[in-house]
């Protein structure tokens, strides 16, 4: 759905439960993804909860008066802004909040932030506009319970902008398919799930149309969404400072990542003290919740019970309603009960 603030169009992904029972899930992509990057995790998140996932400025089918202004404090205030315009009951938006009561009556929405690269970063700097307790008021949409990062570290980030340049320039600027694009992903290790690439590659690449005839689907070519070259400027002002603004939140705080190595010292020694939970998914890339969708599920709905961020219940009742499930699954090609073959 396209939902105005900022005298911008955001485009939203939204799936799960619309009266925010369960909490809300509020979930922040990378450069170059879109929202649907997570639709494999909500997959396994959306029975749940709420999730709600935003195309970012300059991304999938967000429309701003501005698309050249990726700076961290613009992305931020836009995360912001845009999360409580989705729980207000006003114009054409749904009614995530319960309609149960008067909205003046309601506590706050009950917000897990989950952020992947520099929707990781965007996450963190979120978290650190919350409130205290102390300093909320009655007028307040929602509180910020918690933060997910996954994959993302300032150090090792800031150490990869010197070959970002060069690793940008040797992708290709178009595919003639979107079966292309997805081969193409799946090659260069970008995505390691074919089922994941088949789902979110599509919403990164818009048809352009081509000079000479015969080229793509229809004479067109699929060019890339956003263009990653134009956002240089802005790459260090994403992740200075992200490794101390995380450790320092006063908030549950968990990093997820595919391996030891993506951890720079502030973090490694900050996890050592017990700062924040951290969990590894061996067998993933960069882009983990992609690759391996039901373990990042498992960790966050382990982190977010063990918190109380989330009101999703226990594993023991996962494990019930997959039974009754099954069972349903079962019975679906048997006969009724009582009813007899003819000969």
């Amino acid at each position: 759905m396209s939902v105005p603030c900022r005298g911008a169009k955001f485009d939203v992904h939204v799936a799960g439960a619309a009266n925010m029972s369960g909490g809300l899930v509020f979930l922040l992509h990378g450069a170059g993804f879109t929202g649907m990057s997570w639709a494999p995790l909500v997959d396994h998140l959306k029975q749940l909860c709420c999730c709600v996932a935003p195309d970012l400025r300059a991304h999938g089918g967000t429309t701003t008066a501005d698309d050249t202004d990726l700076a961290a404090s613009t992305l931020v205030s836009d995360a912001l802004e845009l999360l409580n315009a989705l729980l207000q009951q006003h114009g054409t938006l749904p009614p995530l909040r319960s309609t149960a009561q008067p909205q003046q009556h309601q506590p706050p929405v009950r917000v897990l932030l989950v952020g992947h690269s520099l929707g990781g970063a965007i996450a963190v700097r979120m978290a650190a506009h919350e409130r205290t307790p102390q300093q909320r008021s009655d007028a307040d949409t929602y509180c910020i319970g918690g933060v997910v990062c996954i994959d993302v570290a300032e150090g090792t980030a800031l150490a990869s902008l010197p070959h970002m340049a060069a690793v940008i320039a040797s992708m290709p600027q178009s595919f003639a398919t979107i079966d292309d694009a997805i081969a193409w992903h799946l090659k260069s290790g970008s995505i390691r799930s074919a089922a994941a690439a088949r789902v979110t590659v599509p919403s990164r690449l818009v048809l352009a149309s081509c000079e000479r005839e015969g080229e793509g689907e229809g004479g067109g070519v699929y060019k890339w969404r956003t263009d990653l070259a134009c956002t240089e400027r802005f790459w260090e002002g994403w992740f200075m400072g992200l490794s101390s603004a995380f450790i320092n939140l006063r908030i549950p705080k968990l990093l997820i990542v595919a391996g030891m190595d993506r951890l720079d010292t502030e973090l490694t020694v900050g996890q050592i003290q017990g700062k924040f939970q951290l969990k590894l998914v061996y067998g993933a890339g960069h882009s983990v919740h992609e690759d391996q969708p039901q373990q990042v599920a498992s960790h966050v709905l382990a982190f977010a019970r063990h918190f109380g961020i989330l009101n999703v219940g226990s594993p023991q009742a996962e494990q019930d309603e997959l039974r009754a499930k099954l069972e349903r699954a079962r019975n679906l090609g048997k006969p009724p009960s009582g009813s007899g073959g003819g000969s």
